[in-house]
């Protein structure tokens, strides 16, 4: 057997902490635009412009979408502050490290103590040449 490819496939992030009331005040303001046009509405996070969906992802009331990846923002304490997904694209073109890293960095200004840990991590390997018995 030869090993063609093998690294991080899937990368999912959470993080406890506490939105700051501006932050969420902000998000509300702009679901409600969102939720009126039935459609994504910009959202200015750090640098980068996100699409602000008229609904939430699972149990996260706001969701943003990115060509980076997925952000989900709850003001729950029974569940993490964020849930992030990122993009298998973006995760192969820079790596893990450089992926928890971008993430960690656009969310810690709105997340005040937070703690970003890896919620699930899913690894690949291609390989050749492997004999199947049957």
């Amino acid at each position: 057997m030869r090993e063609l490819a093998s690294g991080v496939d899937a990368l999912y992030l959470s993080g406890h902490g506490y939105l700051s009331k501006g932050f969420l005040a902000r998000l509300d303001e702009e679901r409600v635009f969102a939720d009126r046009a039935s459609v994504p509405v910009p959202f200015e996070l750090g640098p980068l412009t996100l699409g602000l969906a008229p609904h939430g992802w699972g149990k996260y009331r706001y969701c943003l979408d990115h060509e980076t990846g997925r952000i989900g923002f709850t003001s729950s304490r029974r569940l993490p502050s964020v849930r992030i997904q990122p993009r298998a694209e973006f995760l192969r073109s820079v790596g893990p490290a450089e992926t928890v890293r971008h993430f960690n960095d656009l969310v810690r200004p709105f997340i005040e103590g937070l703690v970003l840990s890896v919620a699930r991590l899913d690894l690949f390997v291609d390989m050749e040449g492997m004999q199947l018995c049957t």
